[in-house]
């Protein structure tokens, strides 16, 4: 068996007749494969062609599939605990940061003239009006924007959270947005009309957490 004409199956349909070598050659080109039905006049039926001894040769066998798992590039991520920060670590920032937001102020009220020539606005007459003084008014603003703007940046930290190597996140450890740290700024002032029992909090919570951290859904922790 084996000369003459042969016949097989592609695309669910015979075709043929082609000689043995013509056949292997369509083996060999892939354009048939080991499961591919193939017959001859001396075949009783149709048979796969890897049965066929002829055939084997040319049959071009399947890439082996490896048993062991494809070693696919597993990025490294950081694996290290967090240590949360403390309320002493906390309260050495917090003064860098309030001398940094005064010099500012000064430097801004000696620019602006406001020391010296700029009267306190009354926004109300009577024994119960109110006295904005321009100074005050300018380091509340400088300490919301100096504090919102530099823990909701790249580096997550004040100047004096940089200097002690603290930063401010979410509680999934990530950078926290501008609107965030403004919760956080504004809410430290409830950690503040409690006689400072907010702020004590950072030292006794198990995430070191003081009072507005926790309106904020904010975390400090070590860089």
């Amino acid at each position: 068996m084996g000369q003459g004409e042969w016949f097989y199956i592609s695309n669910n349909a015979p075709a043929g007749p082609v000689s043995l070598d013509e056949l292997a050659g369509l083996f060999a080109s892939r354009q048939l494969n080991p499961s591919s039905l193939v017959w001859h006049a001396d075949l009783p039926d149709w048979v796969t062609a890897v049965l066929v001894p002829e055939l084997r040769h040319a049959i071009v066998p399947p890439p082996v599939v490896s048993a062991e798992p494809i070693p696919y590039f597993t990025p490294q991520i950081d694996q290290r605990p967090i240590r949360f920060a403390g309320f002493w670590i906390r309260l050495v920032a917090y003064v860098i940061d309030s001398i940094v937001v005064e010099i500012a102020v000064a430097i801004m009220g000696e620019v602006m003239g406001i020391a010296t020539s700029v009267q306190p606005i009354t926004l109300q007459t009577g024994p119960s009006a109110i006295h904005l003084h321009p100074e005050g008014v300018i380091g509340f603003l400088m300490g919301w924007l100096y504090f919102s703007l530099m823990e909701s940046s790249s580096r997550q930290a004040t100047l004096g959270k940089l200097a002690v190597g603290i930063k401010v996140t979410d509680l999934h450890g990530q950078r926290i947005s501008f609107g965030r740290a403004t919760g956080r700024y504004f809410a430290k002032f409830l950690s503040q009309i409690i006689f400072a029992i907010g702020y004590i909090m950072a030292g006794l919570t198990q995430r070191k957490q003081a009072l507005h951290d926790f309106v904020a859904s904010t975390l400090v922790s070590y860089r």
